[in-house]
C-alpha cells in the first residue's frame, strides 16, 4: 500500500509544479490518437516458483473540447496479459495464464496547461468484455493436463492522472497512469466455472503495466466557428 501512495504523491507533485490557470486547448478542437503500454516482469517468490509476465495494452482516443481545456470523448482500449509459472522443483505443476480484455469507454478530461507542459485528469466509464485461458500440466504426467477458458462481461470505471507535452499546435505526447480502477464482472455459466458468478474488482495502480505513452493529434477549430458560438 505504501508504494501506491508513493506513486500518487509523485504524480501530484509533478502536476502541481506545472499547473497554471491559462488554457491552450480551444473549444471545438478535435483530439485523436493512440497509446501503448508494454511491461515485462520476471520474479521468484518465497515458494521457489519462478514466473514471467508480459503485459501489452493499446488504446485509441477520439474526443472534442466542449469548452476550453475540457474534452469529452470515446476511448476504447485492449489489454493482453501472458503469465508463465515455471516451478523450480517437480512438485508444483507448470502453469500458463493468459487474458484478453476490451473496454469501450467514454471519458471526460479536464486539462491544466502552462505553455507546452501540463497535466490532466481522465475519468472513464464503459462496458467491458474479457476472456481468460489457464493451462496446467506436468511433463511427467501428460494425462493430468488441465485447460480451462473463462468469458466475462461487465462494466469498468477508471480515474487516471497524466502529463502532456505540446510539441506544436497540432501534436502532443501524453503519459497517463491508470491509478484507480473498478470493474464489475459477470461470468456466464459453462463447464469450467460456477454458474452466474459475479465479481467486484478494485485496483490501485502500481508498476509499469498501468503506464500508457500516447501520441495525440489536434484538429483545430475554424476561428469563425468559435466566434459564432
Amino acid at each position: 500500500m505504501k508504494s501506491h501512495f508513493n506513486h500518487l504523491s509523485i504524480v501530484i507533485s509533478l502536476s502541481l509544479s506545472i499547473y497554471t490557470a491559462q488554457g491552450q486547448i480551444e473549444k471545438n478542437t478535435w483530439i485523436t490518437g493512440g497509446g501503448l503500454m508494454l511491461n515485462y516482469n520476471g520474479t521468484k517468490d518465497l515458494m521457489l516458483q519462478k514466473s514471467r509476465q508480459i503485459d501489452l495494452g493499446l488504446s485509441v482516443m477520439c474526443a472534442r473540447a466542449v469548452r476550453r481545456n475540457l474534452t469529452i470523448g470515446f476511448t476504447p482500449s485492449y489489454e493482453f496479459s501472458d503469465i508463465h509459472y515455471a516451478p523450480s522443483h517437480s512438485i508444483t505443476f507448470p502453469q500458463i495464464r493468459q487474458s484478453h480484455e476490451l473496454v469501450l469507454a467514454a471519458n471526460v478530461r479536464p486539462y491544466f496547461l502552462k505553455k507546452r507542459f501540463g497535466f490532466f485528469i481522465d475519468a472513464s466509464l464503459g462496458p467491458l468484455w474479457g476472456r481468460s485461458f489457464i493451462k496446467e500440466s506436468n511433463p511427467n504426467l501428460p494425462l493430468l493436463e488441465r485447460k480451462a477458458y473463462q468469458n466475462l462481461f461487465g462494466a469498468a470505471i477508471g480515474a487516471s492522472p497524466g502529463l502532456i507535452y505540446l510539441i506544436n499546435r497540432k501534436w502532443a505526447l501524453e503519459l497517463q497512469y491508470r491509478l484507480l480502477a473498478y470493474q464489475y464482472r459477470f461470468i456466464p455459466s459453462d463447464k469450467n466455472w460456477q454458474k452466474g458468478n459475479h465479481e467486484h474488482k478494485f485496483s490501485i495502480g502500481s508498476g509499469l503495466n498501468h503506464l500508457f505513452l500516447s501520441v495525440k493529434y489536434f484538429v483545430l477549430p475554424d476561428k469563425k466557428e468559435n466566434k459564432t458560438l
